[in-house]
Formats: C-alpha cells, sequence, structure tokens
C-alpha cells in the first residue's frame, strides 16, 4: 500500500494551520505524519508547543526531523512508530483520551479490510457502524475516530479528507452524526491536482470538538489560489453533503425557473459489462472512449445483432441520450444516438424519454449551465462517478 502517495505540500500545510483557531495550543499531536509537513507548518505558528507524531512508516522519524530546519527554540518533540489504525493508540502515544489541544493529520486515502478492532474506535468516538450502515471502511473515518478519541472536549481537529467522507451518499449519517455531537467549523474544497501528480479532490476539515453549532462554512480556493465567496450551510443539511462547489451552484439554480429530470419521466438505465468485460469483446460494446471529443455531437452505433441478443445487457438505439456514469471528465461525454444500436458498458447510462422533450433534455445537458450541474453532483477522490438520484435532480 502507498501510504505517501499524498504527502502534504508545504502551501496546504500552511492553508490548514492558517485556518485553526489562533490560540496557541499547549499540545499539538499529528497522527499519519509521513514527512512531518503538518507539524512543521505548526511549528512555524506556535514554535514553543509541545508536539507529538505518529507514523506507522519505520523511516518517518529521520525524515520529520530532517524536515525541521528551525530546531532551535523548538520547546518539545516527540515521535511514536505506530499504527494509528491500533486501537491502544493512547498507550503507544503515553497520552491520556481526551487531552490533546489540536490534532492534525492527511490521513492514507484508502478503503481496508474489516477488522474487529475498528468497532472499538469508532464507537469510543460515537461513530456506530451499524447505525451508520457502513459495510466498508476507509482510512480517514478510522483516522477521524482516533482524533476524536484523543482531542479534549472544546479541542479542535485539522485534517485533510478525501471526497468519499465530504460528498459520499454511503457517508451521510456519518456527516449527520459528526455535525450533530461536535462543531463542524470549516470545509475547505480545495483544487484538483492539489496534491503531486494526481488529481485527487480533498478538502481541509476543521471540527471542534463537542459544543454543536448552528451553520457550517463552506470555502473553496481554486489552483490559482482564489478563494470564492464563502457558503453557510445549516448544520440541517450536513448529512447531504459538504461541499462548496455544490452547494452554491445550488443557490443559484434556485433562482432560476427550471425543471428537473425526474419531471420529464426518463427512464433511466446504466449498463452491465464491466470495462474488463469490455476489454475482451473486440469492440462490441459502447463505452466512455467511445464518445465525441466534442460534447453533443451525436453517435452512430455498429453494435452486432447477434451479438446483442447473447450479452442480455442494456442496449442504446437511436434518440437515446447516452452519458458518463464514471470518468473524471463526465460532464464533457454526453451524445444522442443517431443511428445504430449497441450494447452501454456500466460506465454509461442511457435515458429514454418522451421524444417532445428530447431536445429540452439533450440540449439542457449539453449546456455550460447542465456541464456546471454534472460537475456539481458528481463524487469521487480520482474519476468522478453520478448517481441516478443525483442525475434526476438535474434541471434544465
Amino acid at each position: 500500500m502507498d501510504l505517501r502517495r499524498y504527502d502534504t505540500p508545504d502551501w496546504l500545510s500552511d492553508a490548514l494551520i492558517d485556518a485553526l483557531p489562533c490560540n496557541p495550543p499547549k499540545y499539538l499531536l499529528d497522527l499519519g505524519a509521513g514527512g512531518g509537513s503538518l507539524t512543521a507548518a505548526a511549528l512555524r505558528r506556535w514554535k514553543e508547543t509541545p508536539s507529538l507524531t505518529m507514523d506507522v512508516d519505520v523511516d518517518a522519524h529521520a525524515e520529520i526531523e530532517a524536515n525541521f530546519q528551525f530546531k532551535d527554540g523548538i520547546k518539545e518533540h516527540r515521535h511514536v512508530n505506530f499504527d494509528v489504525l491500533e486501537p491502544d493508540i493512547d498507550v503507544a502515544a503515553g497520552i491520556d483520551p481526551g487531552s490533546v489541544d489540536i490534532i492534525l493529520s492527511n490521513p492514507p486515502y484508502k478503503s481496508a479490510s474489516w477488522r474487529p478492532e475498528f468497532d472499538k474506535i469508532l464507537d469510543r468516538a460515537g461513530l456506530n457502524r451499524q447505525a451508520m450502515m457502513l459495510n466498508e471502511v476507509t482510512l480517514d473515518l478510522i483516522f477521524l475516530a482516533q482524533a476524536l478519541y484523543l482531542v479534549r472536549p472544546g479541542g479542535h481537529l485539522g485534517l485533510i479528507i478525501p471526497d468519499t467522507l465530504v460528498t459520499g451518499q454511503k457517508m451521510d449519517k456519518v456527516r449527520a452524526e459528526l455535525s450533530n455531537a461536535h462543531a463542524i467549523e470549516r470545509v475547505i474544497q480545495l483544487p484538483r491536482g492539489a496534491f503531486s501528480k494526481t488529481d485527487a479532490q480533498a478538502y481541509i476539515l476543521i471540527l471542534t470538538r463537542g459544543k454543536p453549532n448552528k451553520e457550517i462554512v463552506l470555502e473553496r480556493v481554486n489552483e490559482f489560489g482564489i478563494w470564492s465567496d464563502n457558503v453557510i450551510l445549516p448544520v440541517s443539511r450536513a448529512g447531504e453533503r459538504l461541499d462548496h462547489a455544490f452547494h452554491s451552484f445550488s443557490e443559484c439554480l434556485e433562482q432560476q425557473d427550471l425543471v428537473p429530470l425526474s419531471d420529464f419521466g426518463i427512464k433511466v438505465a446504466r449498463g452491465r459489462h464491466s470495462s474488463s468485460q469490455v476489454k475482451k469483446s473486440a469492440g462490441q460494446f459502447f463505452h466512455t472512449t467511445q464518445f465525441p471529443s466534442m460534447v453533443g455531437h451525436k453517435v452512430h452505433l455498429r453494435g452486432s445483432r447477434n451479438f446483442e441478443s447473447k450479452s442480455r445487457g442494456v442496449l442504446a438505439e437511436t434518440g437515446d441520450i447516452l452519458l458518463a456514469r464514471v470518468d473524471r471528465s463526465l460532464e464533457q461525454k454526453i451524445s444522442i444516438v443517431a443511428s445504430g444500436s449497441a450494447i452501454i458498458s456500466d460506465c454509461v447510462f442511457r435515458l429514454r424519454c418522451n421524444p417532445q422533450f428530447r431536445d429540452r433534455i439533450f440540449q439542457g445537458l449539453c449546456s455550460s449551465l447542465g456541464q456546471s450541474q454534472l460537475i456539481a453532483r458528481s463524487r469521487g477522490v480520482g474519476a468522478r462517478n453520478l448517481s441516478i438520484r443525483e442525475l434526476l435532480k438535474i434541471v434544465v
């Protein structure tokens, strides 16, 4: 497992520290510290704060020490070689649960096979897996639970988290539970490409343990360092999602006289065949790679009738609207079938509707407004994905 793929660049570390409250903490903890970028940024601001870094990588300590180029004046720093996924984290760190002022972390963006000890870690943080109906777990959720266990009441968490926790449908109960039990102060949407050699979508989460607030500040910074106007989100909507792009766009749409796709009686179907099956089929499927390079261009399908009858797949025919369900640029992959037929892959949606509404729906999806909605309603750390439920909420 490549745990260092999303190491924190210095500018992002500084942005996270700047987002935290100004009062100097009495003690600082960095979980999964890697090369120590977050701690280094914190100590540039609070040089005399005692700090503890923790990482499973046996080489992390030497790298952290090398990166601390301002050792003179640092009051105290300790490092512990330990796996944050283990439940006895307080014993390993030599600290009492609920005692740390500020906890920082940029967790690995990975999923983990379920371990029995994860139930204990989540439960003691007030995140019950059964109540939240989680069948699998991402490491950022375990790191978050460990941080909640160790931070003091009124203390702060500063985490860099992936899109899954902020927008994922399966995480709606997690978001609701967090906002009801704690104060989610700020969620800052970062530009794709914030991490070197990846376009992963990530966010800064600032949370205060206990003392729930009534509103959450959503912010966004683009790749040029320009900050958008804040969106103030009522806590009651936290379960929906927590990204600035979605909610700022929703505010704009509420002011326009548009109709959601669900009102047109559209029948949406998703292909059944995986990408691996597509690769073995010698071009018998319509896949995301076959969309025209220009948005809104028509396609002529040349599927084999013999193959179609045997595949038992979802068939696209003349008049159907096709759009990508999964892709890094799914908003640019929209087309309409001008002739022929073909089986679609499971990365493609087929839309069928009353012919009298077809042009309005197709042009609406292809418009800049439609593409912006596809971006806002899709989710994903890397390649984005769009659910049927979110698709049908798009207005035209």
